[in-house]
This record gives C-alpha cells, sequence and structure tokens, in this order.
C-alpha cells in the first residue's frame, strides 16, 4: 500500500494585498527554488472571503520520512511573507491519506 502524507500550508492576507504576496512569493522562489525530493506540489489556489481576506491554499506531497523538512520549509516561507506583508498570517499541517490516518487510532479504514 502507498502512503500519502501531504503537508497543507494556508496563508491569510487583507484582499489589498493580493498583488504583493504574488510578489513576495516570486521572490522567495528565486532564492529558494523547490527541492522536489522533499515535496511536491499537488495544487495551489486562491480563494475569497466575505470579510475582505484572501486565503492562498497550498497541497503538497511530501516524500516519506521528509515531514520535518517539509514543516521547516513552510514555516520559513510563512515567516519571510508575514515579514513583507501587512495582516498576513499563516498555519501549516500534516495531513495522512484515509488508510494512514485510521492506523494512527489503530483501526483499519472502512471501504467507501
Amino acid at each position: 500500500m502507498v502512503i500519502i502524507t501531504l503537508l497543507y500550508f494556508e496563508s491569510m492576507f487583507p484582499a489589498e494585498q493580493s498583488n504583493k504576496i504574488g510578489k513576495v512569493y516570486i521572490d522567495w522562489l528565486k532564492d529558494n527554488p523547490p527541492d522536489t525530493s522533499i515535496s511536491t506540489n499537488v495544487c495551489i489556489g486562491i480563494i475569497g472571503t466575505d470579510d475582505g481576506v484572501m486565503k492562498s491554499i497550498g497541497i503538497s506531497r511530501i516524500a516519506p520520512g521528509k515531514e520535518k523538512e517539509a514543516l521547516e520549509g513552510a514555516a520559513r516561507l510563512g515567516l519571510f511573507s508575514a515579514e513583507k506583508i501587512d495582516g498576513y498570517k499563516f498555519v501549516a499541517r500534516i495531513m495522512w491519506d484515509f488508510p494512514e490516518a485510521y492506523k494512527i487510532i489503530g483501526m483499519t479504514a472502512p471501504e467507501v
């Protein structure tokens, strides 16, 4: 069975900072190119909320045993962005696939 471990990264920022967030991310990538030995992007998207906050959501597949490195990289990106964008907040979390999550709670995943 293949175990899929994911990194969920969400950033929140005021809508008026949207143009700036794109520029900051491009600046980040210049010195921090993606390391596919740690993780690979599954999707990146932006959504708006009713209260004028924008959210950027990224999901990456983490290579086996690279959870610590993936979280450290996400934290560095978040802190880099927070230094440059007023009102920026972020959260990074590890997610497990359905069968693996059930193993963590000592059960076998049901067939769905």
